[in-house]
């Protein structure tokens, strides 16, 4: 099969459209932690935490591809509808792709009260790869940050900024 992929050469046509189905498939949280696990361990207790958070505040998790994984983290802002709040993904495995937490911080303004907000930000301002990103200094959309950049400190940090928006 010239000009086919490498892996569809190796093992043939129905094996790689095999694969490619895989790679499309949504995951859940056992299959998300197995990648990750692969791509990046130093950072699965930080999707645990992120995960047994959403748990107790009666949030939902919302799954992506086995291709590149990602999770969004949905919880019900001032009693309105679920709505993402946060998204984490583990990388491709490659040197470049790096594990990330974004924060869709425009949704989260419009959605809550200014004081709730202000609170949420400024707690948020605590941990340096985010603070320029963050609002007034950055009208960034999805300030993120490497996941390999955040402290437990920060991690706690951000779990707090997450319950002042649920109170």
């Amino acid at each position: 099969m010239p000009g086919a992929p490498r892996f569809a050469r190796s093992k043939g046509r129905a094996a790689a459209v095999q694969i490619l189905r895989e790679r499309s498939k949504a995951i859940g949280e056992e299959r998300f932690l197995v990648e990750a696990q692969l791509r990046c361990p130093e950072q699965v207790g930080i999707f645990e935490s992120l995960f047994d958070h959403v748990e107790a505040k009666g949030g939902s998790l919302s799954w992506g591809k086995v291709a590149s994984p990602r999770v969004s983290g949905l919880y019900r802002i001032d009693r309105g509808k679920p709505q993402p709040v946060w998204t984490t993904r583990t990388g491709t495995g490659s040197a470049s792709s790096r594990p990330h937490f974004y924060f869709y911080v425009n949704a989260i303004r419009d959605r809550t009260k200014a004081k709730t907000f202000a609170a949420f930000v400024t707690t948020l301002s605590a941990i340096p790869g985010l603070k320029d990103q963050l609002p007034p200094i950055s009208g960034k959309d999805m300030p993120s940050v490497a996941l390999s950049e955040l402290t437990s400190l920060d991690i706690d940090t951000v779990l707090d900024a997450l319950d002042l928006l649920l109170a």
